[in-house]
């Protein structure tokens, strides 16, 4: 039996569990304690002082990709493997997938669908060409080898050089974000490179249209290999307030990176993406 402690937030399908104990939004629903039949749910248990790190950590994740376009799993990831691993991948992909959308129905008037499309074909390749590429070769090799290419490219593209947005340029990108974000989940910094020198609508717009369908693809996945379900959906509800916090207070930083400082913002931020890459698998 599951007897959580006080001061701690409980997830369980143990009908002995008060609900007073358990953290509110995964109450709703149960009016008077747990149910009693078996759903399947297995118990965790989050003390509260790590659920507000998590919470601070992922809000400024969003707050970040709501500025510049993407690092919310950038920032948030690393942290969050330290914190608590069973945030990632599923519940941190669907938080992603909402904060995608919410930024794509803000920024809507600045989307360019048919570069959309042409991103979004080029990431389903890369994706599939690395599903392929592990079933068959030893994938240790591939992130840090990854990481260097994105500090390679981000040096080139701080000199000044500027890659026209075109269809090949998007499918050659695109099919390195995908390469990236399956090897090493740091698929933003390819994309958000192209976009780097456009105006900060086009590129939060742009880049939430491709990774919307990008991480639903991916949570897709996860649901098919049975590697997300209801204990999933109940985490994904704790990271919400932290996301949403961070989406609504993008609207004033992103202003900011607008004037001035959304080229070098990308840039440090996919350069911090590689080398905590590198770290990770050196």
């Amino acid at each position: 039996m599951y007897i959580p402690q006080l001061g701690r937030v409980a997830i369980g399908n143990d009908s002995s569990v008060p609900l007073r104990r358990a953290y509110p939004v995964v109450a709703v629903g149960f009016a008077s304690g747990w149910p009693s039949h078996n759903i399947g749910i297995v118990a965790i248990d989050i003390s509260y002082p790590v659920l507000v790190l998590v919470s601070g950590v992922v809000c400024l994740g969003a707050m970040l990709q709501g500025s510049i376009g993407f690092g919310l799993g950038t920032f948030s990831v690393p942290i969050l493997l330290l914190l608590e691993p069973l945030f990632v991948p599923g519940p941190m992909l669907l938080v992603a997938f909402f904060l995608t959308l919410m930024l794509l129905r803000r920024e809507r008037a600045s989307v360019a669908f048919r570069e959309v499309s042409w991103g979004i074909a080029g990431r389903a390749l890369g994706s599939a060409v690395v599903g392929v590429v592990f079933l068959y070769m030893a994938s240790e090799w591939m992130p840090p080898l990854v990481a260097v290419l994105v500090l390679v490219a981000l040096g080139i593209m701080a000199s000044g050089w500027k890659l026209p947005i075109t269809r090949v340029s998007l499918l050659g990108v695109g099919f390195m974000s995908g390469v990236l974000g399956t090897a090493a989940s740091i698929g933003g910094p390819p994309l958000a490179m192209l976009y780097m020198h456009s105006k900060g609508g086009r590129v939060r717009g742009t880049l939430s249209g491709i990774f919307v369908a990008g991480t639903l693809f991916s949570v897709a996945a996860l649901v098919v290999s049975g590697k997300f379900g209801l204990r999933e959906v109940y985490l994904t509800g704790l990271l919400m307030p932290g996301v949403l916090l961070g989406f609504l207070l993008s609207r004033r930083t992103a202003r900011i990176a607008d004037n001035g400082y959304l080229r070098p913002a990308i840039i440090v931020v996919s350069a911090l993406a590689a080398v905590l890459s590198l770290i990770r698998y050196l």
